[in-house]
């Protein structure tokens, strides 16, 4: 469970995590980050305006900004030694409390996840280790993400596929060109009038404003979750 210093300092920032989330590992966030009741995060990243619904479990796994995580989404993962007599971590770790013998070390982090910014992943997805989905996707209900997801696609099923790009061609370069995610459009003033309905004829306004220095960049400041004392039991088992 998150301790309730670190509940504090993380609201300082603008970020709210729920008591009942659990954070091991480094955890990094952007301000303005949500972490909903019984999240589970291991060595992640978040940027801003991104949240994670209930029930979220998210290790090894970089989140760009204004990404919405559904409920009980799953998201990268740990290792087993498919190789070794045992896969399981009473041999390796200290889940059980340790061994009675030192043991043979083995890292069981599984490869990083990159989710893009302006993605969406819906509920009881699945994300598997060393995926990338890239800016502006889509991951349906209950998909499993094997492979990597292009920019702006929308899949769904198990194993995940693309049945359809949310935009034209045209206007996914305009989007990835203008970057619009690394703005703080909720906190302009200049931002008031914009339909974000009507992305074709919005994103002519959106170039104009950024042009024009009316909306401010998103700063890299960061606040940083401690790592888990070493030698403590790992809450985040795959």
């Amino acid at each position: 469970m998150v301790d309730r210093q670190s509940i504090e300092n993380l609201a300082r920032f603008g970020v709210t995590a729920s008591p009942s989330s659990m954070l091991n590992g480094t955890v990094r966030f952007e301000r303005k980050v949500v972490l909903f009741n019984n999240v589970a995060v291991r060595d992640c990243s978040f940027g801003s305006y991104s949240y994670v619904a209930p029930y979220g479990h998210l290790l090894f796994a970089d989140v760009g900004r204004y990404c919405s995580i559904g409920n009980n989404v799953a998201v990268g993962g740990s290792d087993h030694p498919m190789e070794h007599l045992s896969t399981s971590p009473a041999f390796y770790d200290r889940v059980f409390g340790g061994q009675a013998w030192t043991p043979q070390p083995y890292d069981n982090r599984g490869d990083r996840v990159v989710i893009g910014s302006d993605v969406w992943l819906a509920a009881h997805c699945r994300v598997l280790p060393g995926v990338t989905v890239g800016d502006g996707a889509v991951v349906g209900m209950g998909a499993v993400v094997a492979k990597d997801v292009p920019p702006f696609a929308v899949v769904v099923g198990n194993p995940a596929r693309i049945i359809r790009q949310r935009v034209s061609d045209a206007l996914q370069e305009r989007l990835t060109a203008l970057a619009w995610w690394d703005y703080d459009w909720p906190g302009a003033p200049a931002a008031a009038g914009l339909d974000w309905r009507q992305p074709a004829q919005t994103v002519s306004r959106m170039e104009e404003l950024v042009a024009a220095g009316a909306i401010e960049r998103l700063g890299p400041a960061v606040v940083q979750v401690q790592e888990r004392p070493a030698g403590a039991p790992d809450q985040t088992p795959s």
